[in-house]
This record gives C-alpha cells, structure tokens and sequence, in this order.
C-alpha cells in the first residue's frame, strides 16, 4: 500500500498552558516518498513542518508562494529557527525550516516553542516541538595517544 502515508501530530502544549498546533514534521525524499519524524534536528535543512493554513488565516491555491506573508520565531535561546520556504498544500501550510546553534559544543534535546505569524492579517499561532542536537568538537583540539609512543 505505496498510497498510505502516516505522520505523526505532535498534540502539546503551550508553555503558557493554551492549546497549541498540531503540527507534523516530515521529510520529503526526492523520490517522493514521505518520512515521518518525532523530532526536529538542528544543523539540518531537509525538515518541512506541515499545520492547519487557517491557524494563521492563510488562504490560496494549492502551491501557492505564502514565504513572504509569514515570520517564523522560536522562543530558544540556544536554537535559531530560518523559515526557507511555505507553501499552501491542501488546506496546511508547508513550512521548509533550517535549524542550527550558536554553540555546536553543547547538545540539544528539549521542546522549543515557535510562533508563526502571518504579516498580512496579524493572525498568530504558536506550537511546540522537540529539537535534538549532538554536540560537536573541533577535530584539530583531538590528540591521540598511541601505547607504543
């Protein structure tokens, strides 16, 4: 069954304790085919988050263009958040995200609250995902000590 396609809804909560988005976290293969994931990664530019277009009061054809109406923030101090591109997809938006660090040094794993924003009417929501991110070191700073040395 090459038709059926499952995605995860990430159903949380607002820190603030509201109701947050639904949203789904993707990879879109260049076959075509479509990955589920539970988690955001940083230092990664594959991800497509999908949620609900009418959250942000988004309307339009399918494929439409909507990157120039929308702002996407997050609330982490440590994790930066790059909107590279939206479009509308059947009744969701399709948000192609990047994420990466200031810090490689230290890792990541915790939710991250974003807030997407619609610059044209105003209207807001927000939804809450985990990101995940190994810490990396520079491999000039590693020495190896041989027994025979």
């Amino acid at each position: 069954m090459n038709n059926i396609i499952l995605t995860f809804a990430l159903l949380t909560t607002t820190f603030a304790g509201a109701a947050s988005t639904p949203v789904n976290i993707l990879k879109v293969q260049d076959n075509g085919r479509i990955l589920a994931y539970n988690e955001l990664y940083t230092e990664a530019s594959w991800q497509v988050l999908t949620l609900d277009a009418a959250r942000v009061d988004l309307t339009g054809a399918n494929g439409d263009d909507v990157t120039s109406d929308l702002i996407l923030t997050d609330n982490a101090s440590d994790v930066n958040v790059t909107l590279d591109a939206a479009t509308l997809d059947g009744g969701r938006v399709r948000l192609n995200v990047t994420l990466d660090r200031d810090d490689e040094s230290t890792t990541v794993n915790k939710p991250v609250t974003f807030t997407l924003t619609n610059t044209r009417t105003g209207a807001t929501t927000t939804f809450t995902a985990p990101v995940v991110g190994a810490a990396h070191t520079d491999p000039a700073s590693i020495q190896t000590f041989w027994g025979d040395e």
